[in-house]
């Protein structure tokens, strides 16, 4: 089991950092935003070796609330969560990215903690359709 809290990078006054990489991308004017591009996104990462594949669930103050699987979790929280880039925030691009991220930005500006619970285990999508209908976290819906 592995547990760390995401903490968004902040500024030398203590503020989140937000980004809206959105404003960057090339195709922008052709392409419409998907429903959670809009922003803004935040930068967070978390520190764990390479290659854990397993189950894992956010928690805000406690609560359950996003449960997924993954095959590599640092490439998960440190490459695709943790950093959004800007064709993720396009229709085609990786709306769970931006709803995740915009999402422990909301709740960390809020002044709430956002907990990441990690389990390995090779069975990870039939542990994580029990976990979901168990929590019923609101942010996998």
């Amino acid at each position: 089991m592995y547990k760390t809290t995401l903490a968004p990078e902040r500024d030398h006054a203590g503020a989140i950092r937000e980004t809206r990489p959105q404003e960057h991308y090339a195709k922008r004017d052709t392409i419409r935003l998907n429903r959670y591009g809009h922003g803004p996104f935040c930068r967070f990462g978390i520190t764990v070796e390479q290659g854990l594949t397993g189950v894992y669930a956010l928690a805000v103050d406690g609560a359950v609330r996003y449960i997924g699987i993954c095959e590599d979790l640092a490439r998960r929280f440190n490459a695709h969560y943790g950093t959004i880039s800007p064709q993720d925030c396009y229709v085609g691009g990786q709306s769970t990215n931006c709803k995740i991220n915009h999402r422990v930005l909301d709740e960390s500006n809020a002044g709430r903690r956002v907990d990441l619970y990690f389990y390995p285990t090779p069975q990870r999508k039939a542990l994580e359709k029990h976990l979901i209908a168990l929590y019923l976290p609101p942010w996998n819906h």
